[in-house]
């Protein structure tokens, strides 16, 4: 995608393709000549998907795949000497709260940079937001766009129903065999014996949408008003919050954290789960195991674990579904969210290595973003998104409304930006939870 700006002062996104050409400005409608893509990023390559699409990638990895950010295909290298078409990892949630001091006070973040915080936080920089608030909108206009967005998660539902009853799996001529054999070795693996395969977010009663909130803001001062928001809210809308300490469970608990653990996991509607990086696959599995044990022993309510920085590619399918297996094995009825930050591979919905994965993670594209065809096969309940750098909280009822045309279960909306979009709950915070409970009361019925 390539940014522009336009002289009435409109900024959009438009798609590569069009680099070289021209494109209508969406709020005045001028013509706008679009730069080739060249002088923009000169260290990226084209490539061309099956599907037609005409995409970029960086040229850092020579003979690596791409990945279609359309339909998903893994594209290879392109046809030009010395080019090859690859994507960069997707931008990580690894966005740390606070380290923790050996006290159990908040300390200066862990990484070298200063995070910014929007609220002035001792010790951090203020980000400050050049772009221009809409004017607000009318009741009735709002209504009709959450009426609109709660017709399109029925639907949705409704397809994926009939899809599973009738559709079947799409590679495998035995609707009733599991799709892969189990995996050798190891103790408590979970064989694949369903389709799709079981997960305890599929069990009982299923609201159409929810929200997975990366609360990476400690439990003090504005922190702590935000989560004494989070769980205020988790009686209206079903909500996971992913707790991070210090890129993780820090190496001593900390008091003000146990509180807000032990007080979530009390709270009905809410589930707490612990942040653990994986770096791609990267980072030793004794190492990460370690990070799940500390999180059992520090704060032993923990609901489940969030695996950030998942790799997409199915290579390391077995990585992930060990350490699933490992946290299932560490905590009773665990849910295991990964976040791959991209459509990846879906051996990890197959093996049972994700009950949850975030699928979408950037500040732009999410209108154009689409699952491969298999996503049919799985109940919305598996697939998050998480776009940032939304800035109204009219996009942000645009977002939920495209996540149930999209077959995505669980989303979350800030207008943070990078280097941090997660350090506190947006403004919109209150309307977000109001679209969707919108959404799953349904459609307003006549008469009513």
């Amino acid at each position: 995608m390539l940014s522009m700006t336009c002289s009435c002062k409109g900024e959009f996104w438009v798609r590569d393709r069009l680099a070289g050409n021209s494109t209508p400005c969406p709020s005045c409608g001028l013509s706008l000549d679009v730069p080739p893509f060249e002088t923009v990023r000169a260290d990226m390559t084209p490539a061309t998907c099956s599907c037609g699409e005409i995409f970029w990638s960086s040229a850092w990895q020579p003979g690596k795949l791409s990945r279609c950010p359309i339909c998903g295909d893994v594209v290879g290298p392109s046809e030009s000497a010395g080019e090859t078409t690859v994507i960069l990892p997707p931008q990580s949630m690894h966005t740390p709260g606070p380290a923790l001091k050996a006290q159990g006070g908040p300390a200066q973040p862990i990484h070298a940079r200063e995070q910014p915080d929007a609220r002035g936080t001792a010790g951090q920089t203020t980000a400050a937001s050049t772009t221009e608030t809409p004017p607000a909108d009318k009741p009735e206009e709002r209504g009709r766009r959450l009426a609109s967005a709660g017709a399109a998660v029925l639907l949705l539902a409704a397809g994926v129903l009939l899809g599973s009853r009738w559709a079947g799996p799409l590679e495998n001529d035995d609707p009733g065999s599991p799709p892969v054999a189990p995996r050798e070795g190891g103790e408590g693996r979970r064989e694949v014996d369903a389709w799709p395969p079981p997960s305890p977010i599929d069990q009982g009663p299923q609201a159409p949408l929810k929200i997975l909130v990366p609360a990476y803001f400690f439990p003090a001062a504005s922190g702590l008003d935000d989560w004494k928001r989070l769980l205020t809210s988790a009686r209206r809308v079903p909500i996971v919050a992913v707790v991070n300490p210090a890129s993780g469970p820090g190496e001593l608990p900390n008091r003000d954290y146990a509180d807000i653990v032990r007080g979530g996991t009390a709270t009905a509607g809410l589930t707490m789960i612990g942040y653990v990086n994986t770096a791609f696959a990267t980072r030793p599995r004794p190492e990460i195991e370690a990070d799940i044990d500390r999180w059992v022993r520090f704060y032993p309510e923990i609901q489940g674990i969030f695996l950030d920085a998942q790799s997409s590619e199915g290579q390391n399918e077995d990585f992930y579904a060990d350490l699933s297996d490992y946290v299932r094995r560490s905590i009773d009825g665990a849910i295991v969210v990964t976040n791959p930050g991209t459509a990846c591979a879906e051996g990890y919905f197959e093996s049972g290595a994700a009950d949850i994965a975030i699928v979408f993670e950037n500040s732009h594209g999410f209108d154009e973003f689409e699952l491969p065809l298999w996503r049919f096969r799985y109940p919305p309940g598996r697939f998050a998104a998480v776009p940032y750098a939304v800035k109204t909280a009219e996009a942000m009822e645009d977002a939920i409304r495209q996540a149930g045309e999209k077959g995505i279960g669980y989303l979350f909306v800030t207008d943070g930006v990078m280097p941090n979009p997660w350090r506190s709950l947006p403004p919109y915070w209150a309307e977000l939870v109001d679209a969707v409970e919108a959404v799953n009361a349904g459609p307003p019925r006549e008469g009513l």
